[in-house]
């Protein structure tokens, strides 16, 4: 049976990844993430905005943040974002700020702080320097010391990382190129046959999740109303980007046209012309004439 649902659609990906009832699914892909880039795996992860399918139900479009905290009260933050908008990068500084500046309430001291992670996963190329995974922190640039080991951002290209795969520099034998797999290629693939290459039994249980959105009336309106959302959003603005071309090739034409009426002015206004005279053949206005 050919997979309909693309996982990495909002509300499939936060009922996988930010469901009580899927445990197993949370901590493999986190862990996985964790352990790529040198950081303490967790032991426990708590969910603490759980999955609630008739919050999306309910809501054109909502924020994907999906917070977990470890056994040692440790933060991470997972985002799934699919559409690339001006400021993402500031978005990310901005929303790992929030999160970490939230953690004090009165009474407490700077130094309970505990560290917060904040994991993008980007199905766009941000970058550009043909690098899939990012990890970002606050650091000095001559000796690399790290200011504090709270702060740290993680960025994960799908589209980049898809090259990287194809080239043979990622193997599919790790498990977050598994979990990476799964997000890219599940949509579109036969379920036994994706199976077959993703042998781990959290595979076969996130598959299960996603069918539940092509079974169950429901789950299948939620997520078509998602989709159609995501394009009504994505007609807009082409709209937008078109109606600004436009506008833009019709200032332009305007713009020309205006430097051609002052370059006649200005023979007109050698040939002794009068203000009055060269307005009334060229059509420009008395603040036109003024500056020549």
């Amino acid at each position: 049976m050919i997979i309909e649902i693309d996982p990495r659609v909002d509300i499939v990906f936060h009922n996988l990844f930010g469901s009580l009832e899927h445990p197993r699914l949370t901590m493999s892909l986190v862990n996985s993430l964790l352990g790529r880039v040198n950081l303490p795996k967790a032991v426990e992860l708590r969910v603490e905005n759980p999955f609630q399918l008739a919050l999306y139900a309910k809501q054109k479009e909502s924020e994907l943040d999906i917070l977990y905290r470890d056994e040692t009260n440790r933060q991470v933050q997972l985002e799934m974002q699919i559409r690339w908008h001006e400021g993402l990068p500031q978005r990310m500084l901005h929303n790992w700020t929030q999160l970490y500046q939230r953690q004090l309430t009165e009474g407490q001291e700077y130094h309970e702080h505990v560290p917060a992670i904040s994991v993008w996963i980007l199905d766009n190329t941000l970058f550009h320097d043909n690098r899939w995974l990012h990890v970002f922190r606050c650091r000095d640039e001559d000796s690399g010391l790290v200011l504090h080991d709270d702060q740290c951002i993680i960025t994960i290209e799908l589209p980049t990382w898809q090259k990287w795969l194809a080239s043979g520099k990622e193997s599919i034998l790790e498990l977050l190129n598994r979990w990476l797999y799964f997000l890219t290629k599940a949509k579109g693939t036969d379920q036994d046959a994706l199976l077959s290459q993703l042998e781990d039994p959290e595979f076969k249980e996130a598959v299960t999740v996603i069918e539940g959105y092509t079974k169950d009336q429901k789950q299948r309106h939620a997520y078509d109303m998602r989709q159609n959302y995501k394009r009504l959003v994505n007609s807009y603005i082409y709209t937008g980007y078109k109606q600004g071309e436009e506008k833009g090739l019709e200032l332009g034409e305007e713009k020309g046209e205006r430097k051609e009426r002052l370059k006649l002015a200005r023979k007109l206004k050698d040939k002794g012309m009068s203000d009055e005279e060269i307005m009334e053949i060229t059509g420009l206005k008395p603040e036109d004439l003024a500056g020549l």
